[in-house]
């Protein structure tokens, strides 16, 4: 029995089952409302002043500050190098900027001290400022986020060689842009696709590509790092001894900060690389020192770079379900040969067959699970049930519930057996999907695209059809001639590249066959849908179609008979015609002419009143002689009959 609470809910995504109570009761008896989004917080009761300034974990303007804040640490870190290498910032917008940067660093910290996080257990929002405190300052970033921030300038005026180096403190910064759960969190939050399935598929996507450009990130920013760092040591050791250097030997102390940038960065790749042009190279014995071990580091370094990337890529194969099957369907069509002596497929089945694999595989939501996967048959009944028609076929069932009467059926095992049914189809554009009287084994549900309906249109060239209805995304067609067992009535065509979902008729009278009350009811509602929304509206085009052919028709055939008419060939004329015409013309006859014509005539008319009578005559006796057969043929019958 189903549970009294719970109730289908249709939402954005789909079905939601809610099996909440209207009340929840806590400690002290009294129930938790949910609170509008204006700062408060759901589930959770105020207790001091203090907790109106608690930040939602999936607060909209703190993502977009998070977002903004990641920014700025990307530039704290460049800048904060590039001072120390090159020159400090002289120009008052850089010195001002800079303070806004910091300020806005001290607010971030201020913010961790209020923002809700989810636990990892629970997966409950945690708002107590407590426990926000104690998870910020022992499990977070708070020691770095101090320490970049705190004003050692301000400490060390006197100091400037150290000041630089403090500087460097703020690079600590950097491990907050190598944190993928951060960029998780802010996916979810600007994320709202209706369906579940499609946002988590989005979120792997972008997530493997956010991972690809965090090693090209990581690449750029080592050589970036590692320039700054060698033109910065070169640089030191020319001022303290006075010696040739790299940067005295190449005079990039004459040059602005710009191009010693460049230089150092370009030297940094191809060392790290171990390309070296040689147009660049160490001259002391410490540079010489320390680029054998950036070209060491340089190795390791991209190794790393291609062992992540391979990996990453393994990896999104394999969690979004991606299998290279072309090689084994290739080598079995090559094996079909061995059977047509070795005459190859035809290229353009070849390449039917190729696109069907094309788009059937990464579209097969059944391609990691069946109905005897061991895996699912080991958990709850329930817990099957949800996975099959709230997970992986939640948007088909939603889609489609006029078909399948999902709010009616979903208590029952009709929706999960079903499940394992369906099948990714694609039609191209103009693909003929069903002519008339061909047999129909599929249904299609339309999850993009359009296809029309229509017939054949009369006539010599029968190739000709008429579409009338259209049917687009969220539609499904075929249902009445599989669940009835009928051919097809009218053509089917694709009009736009249409995506679809399959259910074939075995599969579904065997599915039939459990559940034949449902049976009933779906073949009932596809009936009448069919004629309300085909078969009518085509049956009265057709009939009004060919009612004005016939009529067209019939004008065309009198057009065609009194053209005949006056292209036929003219006919000798007869005595008679030539004795009016004469009487017409009023011309003079002779006596003894029309007296030899009359005799003529008359002969002509007598030898055909004697043929006239001999075939009567001999109709007469053919049919006396057959009717003798019939009568002796009775008398026989009725011998036999009295003997």
């Amino acid at each position: 029995m189903a549970d009294p609470l719970s109730k289908i809910v249709p939402g954005r995504g789909g079905m939601i089952i809610n099996r909440n109570p209207t009340k929840t009761i806590e400690k002290k008896g009294t129930s938790r409302q949910n609170e509008d989004d204006r700062g408060n917080l759901n589930g959770f009761r105020r207790e001091s002043l203090f907790d109106y300034f608690i930040i939602r974990a999936n607060s909209k303007w703190k993502a977009i500050f998070d977002i903004v804040m990641l920014i700025l640490v990307a530039y704290s870190c460049v800048t904060s190098i590039f001072y120390v290498a090159f020159a400090s910032p002289s120009k008052v917008f850089h010195i001002v900027f800079d303070w806004i940067v910091e300020a806005a660093f001290i607010f971030d910290m201020l913010f961790n001290f209020c923002q809700e996080y989810i636990d990892s257990e629970t997966h409950e929002p945690v708002s107590k400022h407590k426990k926000i405190i104690k998870r910020y300052v022992f499990k977070g970033w708070f020691f770095i986020d101090f320490a970049s921030v705190f004003p050692f300038a301000l400490i060390f005026q006197n100091q400037a060689a150290l000041i630089k180096l403090l500087r460097l403190v703020r690079l600590l910064r950097l491990t907050k842009l190598m944190n993928t759960s951060k960029l998780n969190q802010l996916l979810k939050s600007f994320m709202e696709n209706p369906s579940r399935s499609q946002r988590i598929v989005t979120q792997h996507m972008i997530m493997y590509c956010l991972k690809i450009l965090r090693l090209v990130a990581v690449a750029i920013v080592i050589t970036y790092f590692i320039g700054c760092f060698w033109f910065f040591i070169s640089n030191e050791l020319h001022h303290a001894d006075n010696n040739k250097t790299f940067v005295k030997n190449f005079e990039l102390d004459k040059e602005d900060s710009f191009r010693q940038l460049v230089v150092s960065c370009y030297f940094a790749l191809t060392t790290l690389s171990t390309v070296g042009y040689g147009d660049y190279y160490p001259i002391s014995n410490i540079e010489r020192i320390i680029a054998c071990m950036i070209m060491l580091v340089g190795v390791a370094f991209f190794s790393y770079i291609m062992g992540n990337f391979i990996e990453i890529i393994s990896n999104y194969k394999h969690k979004m379900g991606i299998i290279d099957r072309g090689t084994d369907l290739h080598n079995w069509m090559t094996r079909l040969t061995r059977f047509t002596n070795n005459n190859p497929l035809p290229r353009s089945l070849f390449n039917k067959i190729d696109a069907h694999f094309a788009y059937f595989w990464p579209n097969d939501r059944l391609a990691a699970t069946s109905p005897d996967d061991e895996l699912l048959n080991t958990l709850p009944r329930s817990i099957k049930r949800t996975i099959m028609t709230n997970y992986l076929f939640q948007d088909i069932f939603y889609k489609f519930k006029e078909f399948f009467n999902t709010y009616e059926n979903i208590e029952s095992k009709f929706l999960y057996d079903v499940s394992f049914g369906f099948m990714p189809r694609k039609f191209e554009e103009n693909e003929l999907i069903y002519d008339e009287e061909d047999e129909v084994p599929e249904i299609y549900f339309i999850l993009e695209g359009t296809v029309g309906v229509g017939f054949r249109l009369p006539g010599n060239n029968s190739q000709d059809f008429k579409l009338i209805k259209y049917f687009r995304e969220d539609s499904f067609i075929c249902d009445f001639y599989v669940c009835t067992d009928r051919k097809s009535e009218f053509v089917y065509q694709c009009i736009k590249e249409t995506k679809t979902y399959a259910l074939g008729k075995s599969f579904l009278n065997d599915i039939f066959k459990k559940y034949p009350e449902i049976m009933s009811n779906i073949r009932k509602d596809s009936e009448k849908r069919y004629k309300k929304a085909i078969m009518k509206p085509l049956h009265n085009q057709r009939m009004n179609d060919l009612e004005a052919y016939n009529k067209k028709s019939a004008y065309k055939f009198i057009q065609i008979t009194n053209t005949d008419k006056l292209f036929e060939k003219k006919k000798k004329p007869t005595p008679q015609e030539k004795l009016q015409k004469k009487f017409e013309r009023d011309s003079p006859i002779d006596i003894n002419d029309l007296e030899n014509m009359l005799i003529k005539e008359m002969s002509r008319s007598t030898t055909q009143i004697d043929e006239i009578e001999t075939s009567i005559e001999e109709i007469n006796q053919e049919s006396a002689s057959k009717f003798e057969q019939i009568l002796r043929q009775l008398q026989d019958d009725t011998e036999q009959t009295e003997f």
